[in-house]
């Protein structure tokens, strides 16, 4: 987390406990999370939670867990870097330190998608469910994009740090 988001965050937990009548014991906090949760960050977001007084923290997501990658154009990362990418919904929430834990269903999802555009037939909701549309993603073809993303992922975090390094020389 950034140090400004985290200091954005702080401040608006800050006015919630000096704005707020109710005791602590009665206060619970609440966070939507309509993106993909990223495990350290939503963490730390749900203990700054807890240190401005909340009794408890529940998690909502305006999303099914996301499971898998993305391979039609959307760069996501590996499976292993989503929250939920192997862990049951129960295993997420204790992995967040949260309370409880609240997701859409993808059949919901879906309906709704129905309900906007019912000339749609086929809804790609392969993230969620790791049934590709097109029918031709194996499970081979998945693990060789892991080890791409992975060597990518490599690549540029020491480009990233040798530019950091030139810029520190720099100083």
């Amino acid at each position: 987390m950034t140090r400004g988001k985290t200091l954005s965050l702080r401040l608006a937990l800050l006015s919630l406990t000096e704005n707020s009548s109710l005791s602590s014991k009665q206060r619970h906090g609440e966070k939507k999370n309509e993106k993909k949760t990223n495990r350290t960050t939503m963490g730390q977001i749900v203990d700054m939670v807890r240190a401005a007084g909340a009794k408890k923290v529940y998690l909502a997501s305006a999303s099914p867990p996301v499971r898998y990658p993305n391979v039609y154009g959307v760069d996501m990362p590996s499976r292993k870097e989503f929250v939920a990418g192997d862990l049951t919904e129960d295993e997420v929430c204790e992995a967040l330190r949260a309370d409880g834990l609240l997701y859409q269903t993808v059949e919901d999802l879906v309906a709704v998608g129905h309900s906007l555009n019912p000339e749609i037939k086929t809804f790609d909701a392969a993230c969620f469910t790791g049934v590709y549309v097109g029918g031709d993603i194996s499970p081979e073809y998945l693990a060789a994009l892991e080890i791409s993303s992975r060597k990518r992922r490599g690549v540029a975090r020491a480009a990233s740090q040798g530019a950091m390094s030139l810029a520190a020389g720099a100083v």
